[in-house]
């Protein structure tokens, strides 16, 4: 039952049965000639459709990973301007107080208290205030430290602010033991003077202002000096004043995008020099989104290949068996002709040679 089932399906030379084969000698092996001709015709579909899909998984690819460049530098370049802001905006506030307060309220201590706390509900972010001599000594002092009268002549942003008229220092420890963050804005005192309006700010607000980016789940946003030590957390390369495990990119004055290594792995580096500051703001992407996304796309590709596959092969295997089908009958045809042919010559030479023994025996008689 099944045996008589597969020969109605599957073609006769395919079966190869002795009789067949025993009773139809063509000149052509069937069965190696379809082979053949289902490999060449699969081979030519084939390769331009693998040849498609690889260049589409190319460009995918690439599309995919210049999209997450774009992105990490639209992030970068965004958060680089909220960090600009927020300093900058407190830099102003401070340079308006100097410009808009008589210089000599800045003596009195509860006048300076009420400053502090204008600016802390009008800003936010500010710690303490304080004015500091020509000579690097914080004659005047409102704020929670006890830091009035120290000298400060030997510090890198005392120097810098007396000599550019402003400056915003990088984080560090201080006579406070507290990491924090100074600015401070030159200008000229009643007896004519310079001095120094100098105010601290909260570097949890720098913080906060980081950990509000939209950022994916494996992203990390901080902020390093320029000798590479962390000015905020970071969720992944250490703690606020430690030093950050990778090389710092070299200076550029636009928002930059990069790849790095770190411990055999790919990280996308987005960076960007903040103006008028120490800082580098930093933002740091491992490429898994971009993985699982190429492997969706790769899997549908798959399943793309293997149903073209699957369409190739079933009209290949049907022309090309149609088409040797058609052959073995042409040859079974012909076989039948020239076999026919072949017994009536028999035939003939027979009655030819009856006919030339038929006349031997006649002619004695």
């Amino acid at each position: 039952m099944s045996h008589s089932w597969i020969r109605r399906i599957v073609p006769e030379f395919l079966l190869g049965s002795r009789e067949t084969f025993a009773s139809y000698r063509g000149l052509v092996n069937y069965r190696k000639t379809w082979v053949k001709i289902v490999a060449l015709l699969t081979a030519a579909a084939l390769m331009p459709l693998l040849f498609v899909i690889g260049m589409d998984y190319q460009v995918t690819k690439d599309a995919l990973f210049r999209e997450n460049l774009l992105r990490t530098a639209r992030t970068t370049s965004n958060a680089r301007r909220t960090v600009t802001f927020y300093l900058e905006e407190r830099l102003a506030a401070l340079d308006l107080v100097t410009r808009t307060v008589a210089t000599r309220e800045f003596g009195h201590q509860d006048r300076l208290g009420q400053i502090l706390e204008g600016l802390k509900s009008s800003f936010g972010g500010f710690t303490d205030l304080g004015i500091v001599d020509e000579q690097g000594f914080q004659v005047a002092y409102a704020g929670p430290f006890d830091l009035a009268g120290r000298d400060y002549s030997s510090q890198d942003w005392f120097q810098e602010a007396m000599e550019h008229g402003s400056y915003i220092s990088d984080v560090f420890l201080g006579y406070r033991n507290q990491p924090h963050l100074a600015m401070a804005v030159r200008f000229t005192a009643n007896n004519g003077s310079t001095a120094l309006l100098r105010a601290t700010i909260d570097t949890g607000r720098l913080t906060a202002l980081l950990a509000g980016l939209d950022l994916s789940g494996n992203a990390d946003a901080f902020i390093v000096n320029q000798q590479g030590v962390l000015q905020v957390p970071s969720r992944y390369h250490g703690d606020l004043l430690e030093r950050f495990s990778l090389p710092l990119p070299e200076y550029s004055a636009t928002t930059e995008t990069m790849i790095v290594d770190e411990a055999s792995e790919q990280l996308i580096l987005g960076y960007a020099f903040v103006e008028r500051t120490p800082f580098i703001l930093m933002i740091l992407k491992r490429q898994d989104l971009l993985l699982d996304t190429l492997r969706e796309a790769k899997n549908r590709l798959a399943w793309v290949l293997i149903l073209s596959v699957a369409g190739i092969l079933a009209v290949v295997i049907a022309v090309a068996t149609t088409m040797i089908g058609r052959v073995q009958e042409a040859d079974r045809t012909r076989y039948t002709v020239l076999r026919n042919m072949e017994h009536a010559n028999r035939m003939a030479t027979i009655g030819r040679l009856a006919a030339g023994v038929a006349h031997e025996i006649n002619n004695p008689l």
